[in-house]
C-alpha cells in the first residue's frame, strides 16, 4: 500500500521538479537575452533622454554678465569651467539649475551635448534639472 502510494507520488515529484527547471530556464534565458539587448541595441530611453535633454537646451536662457552676477553671484574674474577663460561684461551665459553656476552659452551648450549620459554640471556634478518655467523665468536679453 505504502509502496503504490510513493508510486503515485513519482509522476507529482518529476512535475514539479521539472516546472521549477523549466521556469528557471525562462528566467536566466530571459536575463541573458535582456542583457544581450541591452549591449547589442540602442538604450531607447536614453535616446528619448536625449531628446528631452536637445528639446530643454533649447530652452535654456541666455542671461547677461550682469544678470548672471545677481542670480548667481558670478563675479569679475569669474572663469567658464568648461573652456577656462575669464567671464566678461560682454559675454553671453547660461546658469545652471539646481547649482547656479555660470558658463559661456555656446560653451556649456557644447558640453552638456558632448556628455548627455551624465547630465551632470561641470563644477560640481550635480545632476541638471532642465525645468522649462525655470529658463523662461530667467530670461533677460
Amino acid at each position: 500500500m505504502v509502496v503504490l502510494w510513493l508510486q503515485s507520488l513519482i509522476p507529482i515529484v518529476i512535475s514539479f521538479v521539472l516546472t521549477i527547471l523549466r521556469q528557471t530556464l525562462i528566467r536566466v534565458a530571459q536575463k541573458f537575452f535582456a542583457e544581450l539587448e541591452e549591449e547589442l541595441l540602442p538604450d531607447l530611453s536614453h535616446r528619448e533622454n536625449e531628446r528631452s535633454l536637445h528639446r530643454e537646451l533649447e530652452l535654456l536662457a541666455v542671461v547677461s554678465f550682469a544678470d548672471a552676477r545677481m542670480l548667481s553671484g558670478v563675479d569679475e574674474g569669474s572663469e567658464c569651467a568648461v573652456c577656462l577663460s575669464t567671464l566678461h561684461e560682454n559675454d553671453e551665459l547660461h546658469i545652471l539649475s539646481p547649482c547656479n553656476h555660470a558658463f559661456h552659452a555656446d560653451c556649456i551648450r557644447e558640453w552638456i551635448a558632448s556628455n548627455l549620459s551624465s547630465g551632470r554640471c561641470p563644477t560640481c556634478r550635480q545632476r541638471l534639472k532642465f525645468n522649462s518655467s525655470h529658463w523662461n523665468r530667467h530670461r533677460f536679453m
